[in-house]
């Protein structure tokens, strides 16, 4: 449920960007043509999100390919930047964010717009390290919470075993003082019935008690 919501979410988010990134470079007398193919490629763009977790290198990359056609993708490989580098190495990512700068002019030569080169390449390295800065922490503190998981993990399985081995050792000591005690025991039974088969000329009263203590010894 948590990565079907969390996936919704990455595409809701994706689309709701490239529609504004769309308003902002298509004009009102775009082809029907033209529309077609940035829907289509921006729609692909999108869904490929879907695939991020086990490929993210892969969607990375084509999601910054077709993002240099089609403003609907722009979106997208936001999304797909951050989940670089939420989930890979912060080089691999780092190589998708300049891989993005480097093609930017592809984008501007289909879509320009009024304001200077060296601006929106500005805006673009910004927003590429932001995005970028903000998966690594988003890796970092997953990481951190999987450390404290795993200690926590660990101090309950040593305390379960220290209590097993308490509980052995008391078991242990149990064992051994009801051995001596019932060494004991059986060493007096014994006395008084081998008093009893060597004697068995003695007075009554002294057969009474050693009977006695055998009794009470076995009880």
């Amino acid at each position: 449920r948590r990565d079907r919501m969390v996936n919704g979410a990455a595409v809701g988010i994706a689309f709701t960007f490239g529609i504004i990134a769309s308003f902002d470079v298509l004009d009102m007398d775009t082809s029907p043509l033209t529309l077609a193919f940035v829907t289509v490629t921006g729609l692909a763009s999108i869904l490929s999100l879907l695939f991020r977790r086990r490929r993210p290198v892969a969607v990375g990359i084509v999601t910054v390919v077709l993002g240099l056609v089609s403003p609907l993708a722009s979106g997208a490989f936001l999304v797909a930047i951050l989940n670089a580098a939420i989930r890979l190495p912060w080089r691999d990512a780092a190589g998708l964010a300049i891989l993005s700068l480097v093609s930017s002019p592809i984008y501007f030569v289909f879509y320009p717009t009024p304001d200077p080169d060296w601006f929106d390449f500005f805006l673009g390295a910004v927003a590429m390290s932001a995005v970028v800065a903000w998966g690594m922490y988003v890796r970092a503190r997953r990481q951190l919470l999987d450390s404290l998981r795993d200690r926590a993990i660990q101090a309950e399985a040593d305390r379960d075993l220290r209590l097993a081995q308490a509980r052995e050792q008391e078991r242990t000591r149990i064992a051994r003082e009801m051995h001596d005690v019932l060494a004991h025991r059986i060493s007096l039974v014994a006395l008084n019935a081998g008093a009893l088969e060597f004697r068995p000329d003695a007075p009554p009263e002294e057969i009474r008690q050693a009977a006695a203590v055998v009794r009470a010894n076995a009880h």
